[in-house]
């Protein structure tokens, strides 16, 4: 009996993670971080020979 109680817990946890997931991705990112969200991963990066970057500055010159 106790091991189908933790069965169902560990079931529950995993539906309700796979529920919060698919929500979380249908939810838009709210207004103003649209440019944050795009460029986060980006900033953690150390590959000063990447296109992304190059395309990003460009964009930023352009604006300013």
């Amino acid at each position: 009996m106790e091991i189908i109680v933790a069965i169902g817990i560990i079931a529950f946890v995993i539906i309700i993670y796979v529920i919060s997931y698919a929500v979380n991705e249908k939810t838009p990112a709210p207004e103003g971080c649209e440019e944050l969200t795009a460029s986060a991963a980006c900033h953690t990066c150390s590959n000063s020979l990447c296109s992304v970057k190059k395309i990003e500055d460009e964009i930023k010159s352009n604006v300013k």
